[in-house]
């Protein structure tokens, strides 16, 4: 019977060994510096299909030259992982945008042609500006 107890414990000591561990690991691939740069989900727009998101940065540098292109990245477990593109044959716009005078702008990310319609989980966009990368803070797709 004390030998029941004790593997009961030490198997409840291992799950949550594992869940501060994808804690910390999810923390740590979420918490990314962004020189100034934030990249938030519009709740209400949050879709299968689609999300706006609001992009506002600090640094004056970041204001201009972002880019229409974007990946999208799901959490699974720990990390994050690229959302396979359903076929090769998708459209870039070769053009970028700018943040108004108050350095923000929303942009609608619509992924249906390009990734289909998303399974629930937790998200993250991963936008471009002159040429360097910024995610954005997760978002749920329930």
């Amino acid at each position: 019977m004390k030998k029941l107890i004790y593997i009961g414990i030490l198997i409840l000591f291992i799950i949550v060994l594992f869940v501060i561990f994808c804690n910390v690991m999810y923390i740590k691939n979420t918490k990314i510096d962004q020189d100034g740069v934030t990249i938030k989900a519009i709740d209400n727009t949050i879709t299968p299909t689609s999300v706006t998101v609001l992009i506002k940065s600090e640094k004056v540098e970041y204001t201009y030259a972002w880019e229409y292109r974007y990946r999208l990245q799901k959490r699974v477990f720990c990390t994050w992982e690229e959302v396979p593109i359903l076929e090769d044959e998708y459209i870039i716009i070769a053009i970028s945008m700018a943040l108004d005078e108050n350095n923000e702008h929303e942009y609608t990310l619509r992924w249906q042609n390009k990734y289909g319609s998303l399974k629930k989980g937790t998200y993250r966009a991963v936008l471009y500006c002159d040429g360097k990368e910024f995610f954005s803070e997760p978002f749920k797709i329930n």
